[in-house]
């Protein structure tokens, strides 16, 4: 399963490329395409990721003759997190009022604003916290004795992660949210089964979206979303570099690497703040790419964002050597995450694996689709994986059945 999601962002934006110089419409940039020579420069990113992925992955090792542990502690963090996430989900429902945004009520960027000083902990529980104690169920329902009664336990709880994401009416939130646990899952699956994953996976999503874009029809759904897998993964790449190659003035990327000491840093210690968004989006990424990319910014304040991906980070840093350094960091820290997790399953340290699974699928697989590299080594990350920690160590002891 690892092997495919890293292949994933390797391959799905260069066929977005291709499209691009074949004259497909980008629709981030709003713009035809035409050949640029793009294809080529992301063509030498994809290799030297993939290459040094699998460089540095280590062979599986025979695990050790662990003992099933039986499907008690299985139960008790299912039931856990269960009622955890039915409390959160009504909260974010009907006090939060996220069910207007389901009805089409309600702005999704007017929902995030509504939250106010809660949004920093519903934030924390949708990065970290449940993708944590989702990943550390599953990782004890792989070594527990799996019957129907287990198998509707985790299914349950995974479908409440997915019920939990959609409450802020993004359509793939609530799959970022389990995909951990889906990694734990289908760790050692075949082709097929993990062929099985993804469309489960594609089917949620398109199920997401007749439900949130009212009158949507099947067809256009499946049209879309093979854009937004190809198209829009790679339309700002293809920019990008047409722009450097044609000698544009891209802004200076090394400011946006203060944003990894937090946004309170930036504004008590260097001034900088969100009454002036114009130079607070010189200092992240995320932000400034919408302005490369020739969105508005008060589209970005809205809630709208464009999908930059590494390459396009690398570029603005250093041109065609910037991306190849984010292809090699992208592939080393991918293979070195893979690693930890696979030594953690082979020695039966479960909290080890769901946190290792929650940061390579929250954070690191989330970077390598869309760029920003402050975000693997923000402040804000040691914060969310202690408070994370001790939520699994809280599911674990917490006896409200079993």
């Amino acid at each position: 399963m690892f092997n495919y999601l890293v292949a994933i962002v390797a391959v799905l934006p260069l066929i977005g490329i291709y499209q691009m110089e074949a004259g497909a419409h980008g629709i981030s940039i709003g713009a035809p395409g035409y050949p640029n020579g793009s294809f080529w420069a992301y063509l030498v990113y994809a290799a030297v990721l993939l290459l040094t992925y699998f460089s540095f992955k280590k062979k599986d090792q025979s695990p050790l003759n662990l003992q099933l542990t039986g499907n008690v502690i299985f139960y008790r963090c299912a039931i856990n997190v269960a009622v955890l996430h039915l409390l959160i989900i009504l909260c974010m429902l009907f006090v939060f009022k996220a069910y207007l945004v389901w009805t089409g009520q309600m702005g999704k960027g007017q929902f995030r604003a509504n939250l106010g000083p809660a949004g920093a902990l519903a934030y924390m529980m949708t990065k970290y916290i449940s993708p944590c104690m989702l990943a550390y169920t599953s990782y004890l329902y792989t070594r527990g004795r799996r019957n129907l009664k287990s198998k509707i336990a985790i299914g349950f709880c995974l479908l409440l992660g997915i019920i939990l994401g959609a409450t802020w009416g993004f359509k793939s939130t609530g799959i970022s949210l389990i995909l951990a646990s889906i990694l734990i899952l289908y760790w050692k699956s075949s082709f097929w089964g993990v062929t099985k994953a993804f469309s489960v996976a594609a089917t949620i999503i398109v199920v997401m979206a007749i439900i949130f874009d009212d009158g949507t029809e099947l067809k256009g759904v499946l049209e879309f979303l093979w854009t937004r897998l190809t198209v829009i993964q790679g339309d700002v790449s293809w920019l990008v570099w047409g722009k450097y190659t044609e000698g544009y003035e891209l802004p200076a990327y090394l400011p946006t690497l203060w944003a990894a000491f937090g946004d309170r840093f930036l504004s008590v210690f260097m001034g900088i703040s969100k009454d002036n968004y114009a130079e607070w989006a010189q200092f992240h990424f995320d932000i400034m790419i919408n302005d490369v990319a020739g969105v508005p910014l008060f589209f970005v304040e809205a809630g709208h964002n464009v999908v930059g991906t590494p390459f396009s980070e690398g570029v603005i840093m250093f041109g065609l050597a910037g991306a190849v350094i984010f292809a090699a960091l992208g592939g080393g820290g991918s293979a070195y995450i893979y690693n930890k997790i696979n030594k953690a399953m082979n020695h039966g340290d479960g909290i080890s694996v769901a946190l290792w699974a929650t940061y390579f699928c929250v954070f690191v697989f989330s970077w390598l689709r869309g760029g920003a590299v402050v975000q693997l080594i923000h402040i804000s990350v040691i914060f969310g994986f202690v408070i994370s920690y001790f939520s699994i160590i809280l599911i674990r002891r917490l006896r409200l059945w079993v």
